[in-house]
């Protein structure tokens, strides 16, 4: 396949949780990715339980159904059992063993629970941006490989046949166009401690955000405009995607073209 296309498109049914890989997914009314962030765990005080704030979640693994309809949890010492997505009390029930705290399950069809709510569409990266942050990682000796930094940044749609850093240049504003779905690009995620901990274990790469920053800084590509970066620990495209898609489809294989495509990009 020529040209830039979407490579793979990820979901995360339980907020901080084990992603699943899809060949289409239905935008919602909310203009997310069906099924992606879907369920959230939260304390009494409404507040998430993610990776954030307990690093001890890296340790669950979560598989879901082809259908999305069941789960099943594991993590060590504690048996997996198999739970209805319907089914939140009783999953409640085994986070909070987990955890040792009171914890309940909530749920949003129309929008999941994104971490930007200003721009709560799904997030882009291209496949070549994430090999150059393994290859960042490689040189200082805290390595991971391409598989590993998916589960670290958590990105929901991969840019295959585009360069690195492609989705740099949406930033702003920018609209492209992902098969038949109109995205419009916002801004840089900012990230957190998550990435720089090792998606099953937990441990933590020491300096991880100050090699991931100063890298970004020094290598920024051209098309990076950066008046969008207060900080550089930035990494992958967070976007909003408008009710008229509502109902479209994302699939793997389809063409991404750009605005400026046909036209040629004014700088």
């Amino acid at each position: 396949m020529t040209g830039v296309f979407v490579e793979r498109i990820i979901v995360y049914p339980i907020k901080s949780l084990d992603g699943v890989s899809v060949s289409e997914c239905r935008i919602t009314d909310g203009g997310s990715l069906e099924h992606d962030r879907l369920l959230a765990i939260v304390d009494e005080q409404g507040t998430f339980v993610n990776a954030k704030r307990f690093a001890k979640i890296h340790a669950i693994r979560a598989v879901y159904t082809e259908d999305f309809r069941a789960v099943t949890l594991s993590a060590p010492d504690k048996p997996a059992h198999q739970f209805s997505m319907e089914d939140r009390d009783r999953m409640s029930l085994w986070f909070s063993d987990f955890f040792e705290m009171n914890l309940r399950i909530m749920q949003n069809t129309q929008t999941g629970f994104p971490d930007d709510l200003e721009a709560s569409g799904p997030t882009f990266v291209a496949s070549a941006t994430l090999q150059r942050v393994c290859e960042w990682f490689a040189a200082s000796g805290q390595g991971f490989k391409f598989e590993e930094a998916i589960r670290r940044f958590r990105p929901n749609v991969l840019f295959g046949g585009a360069d690195s850093f492609y989705e740099d240049q949406l930033y702003g504003g920018a609209t492209f166009f992902a098969g038949d779905v109109t995205v419009v690009g916002s801004n840089p995620c900012a990230r957190c401690a998550v990435p720089s901990r090792h998606p099953s274990t937990g441990e933590v790469i020491q300096g991880f955000s100050k090699t991931l920053s100063d890298a970004r800084k020094k290598h920024l590509p051209a098309t990076s405009n950066p008046d969008h970066f207060s900080h550089y620990y930035r990494l992958c495209l967070n976007t909003r995607i408008h009710s008229s898609e509502t109902g479209k489809t994302l699939r793997v294989g389809d063409a991404v073209q750009t605005e400026w495509d046909s036209w040629g990009k004014i700088f």
